[in-house]
């Protein structure tokens, strides 16, 4: 019988790169999700129940990119990659304000350049993120996979912007 939040996370967060006031600023460092599973099932001996009256039941797999450092030159995003969520909830009784798997990507963004080219804001993608839905539940449920660029560094030129691709979310 679980009585308050449930939260599960498998998240990873890039460092942030060093700031040179003498030359390039440095890198931040790639975040990559993990993975978070969830399974609910009435395998427990004839007369048991699985009963959850949650707040709020959360699972969470995401990848954030570090900052770049600043610099005579901007240091580029770090790079962020969702990871992977499985939410199965088939047996029992369960009552949430709200269900949610989140498989994130978010780019860190450039550093600034003082006499140069600001950083390159890093790349994303999301994950992948299931909730299966086959018992009782009351509740607001989502599934998410979405995925953030890097905002490009300041500077003399400023730095671009990352890349982002979703990934996909399922709610079932």
């Amino acid at each position: 019988n679980i009585t308050d939040d449930l939260v599960l996370d498998a998240s990873g967060v890039g460092g942030s790169g060093l700031d040179d006031p003498n030359g390039a600023g440095g890198m931040g460092g790639a975040g990559v999700g993990g993975s978070a599973e969830m399974f609910v099932t009435n395998t427990f001996a004839e007369g048991d129940a699985v009963i959850i009256n949650a707040g709020t039941i959360d699972l969470g797999a995401n990848g954030d990119g570090g900052q770049g450092g600043a610099g005579t030159t901007g240091g580029a995003g770090g790079e962020g990659n969702g990871g992977e969520i499985y939410a199965e909830l088939y047996g029992g009784t369960i009552t949430s304000n709200y269900v949610s798997g989140d498989a994130a990507g978010a780019g860190g963004s450039g550093g600034a350049g003082s006499d140069g080219a600001g950083g390159a804001g890093g790349n994303a993608s999301g994950g992948y993120s299931e909730v299966d839905i086959g018992s009782v539940v009351t509740g607001e449920a989502s599934s998410y996979a979405w995925a953030f660029g890097g905002q490009g560094g300041t500077g003399s030129t400023a730095g671009d912007g990352g890349t982002a691709e979703g990934g996909t979310a399922d709610l079932s």
